[in-house]
Formats: C-alpha cells, sequence, structure tokens
C-alpha cells in the first residue's frame, strides 16, 4: 500500500475555501480517513470529504482561525496502516498580499 501523492502544507486566504488530496492504491482496496488535529473529521457545513476511487479529496470552506492545524489522513486495508500530514495555516487578506507581494 502506497500514497501516490502525500499531503502538503496549505496556506488559505481567510473566508476562502481550501482543499487537501490524496491518492492511495493498495490491495485490499485502503479505507481512508481524515483528521483534523488528531479528531476524525465528519462532513458537515465546514468540511467536506469526496472519495472517488483511489482519490480522496477534503475541502475545508470558509477557512477561518479555528481551522489552523494538522490535517492528517490514515489509509488502513486491515493488512497494513499508512499516513500522511500536512499543516494548514489560514491568513489574512493583508497578511497575503504582504508575503506574495515580496
Amino acid at each position: 500500500m502506497k500514497f501516490n501523492n502525500q499531503l502538503n502544507d496549505l496556506d488559505i486566504i481567510q473566508g476562502s475555501n481550501g482543499t487537501l488530496t490524496v491518492e492511495c492504491e493498495g490491495v485490499p482496496k485502503p479505507k481512508l480517513t481524515w483528521y483534523f488535529n488528531d479528531n476524525e473529521i465528519k462532513p458537515n457545513q465546514k468540511t467536506r470529504v469526496d472519495t472517488k476511487g483511489p482519490t480522496s479529496t477534503l475541502t475545508i470552506n470558509k477557512a477561518d482561525m479555528p481551522d489552523v492545524g494538522v490535517y492528517k489522513v490514515v489509509a488502513d486495508n486491515g493488512k497494513e496502516k499508512i499516513e500522511t500530514k500536512a499543516h494548514v495555516d489560514v491568513c489574512g487578506m493583508l497578511f497575503f498580499n504582504i508575503i506574495y507581494s515580496m
């Protein structure tokens, strides 16, 4: 079992949507579970998980400061378990403009 792509750290402009995507393959097919600061993410108005085949995408809607932290995906196929992590930061528009105009 392996991740074809790992999660990458992500900066989101406050109020915007952000996405994290992984692709994982294995036999048997792994179950992918998303976590935020080690708490399992349950889809709701704030977060949505879309899984199609080996690809799973987490969407964070209207990102705000409480969304800052470590996001993790655990792949478990009953034989082995692997994970990948990324840090998500939410930046105010002024901060974002300063950083990216340098």
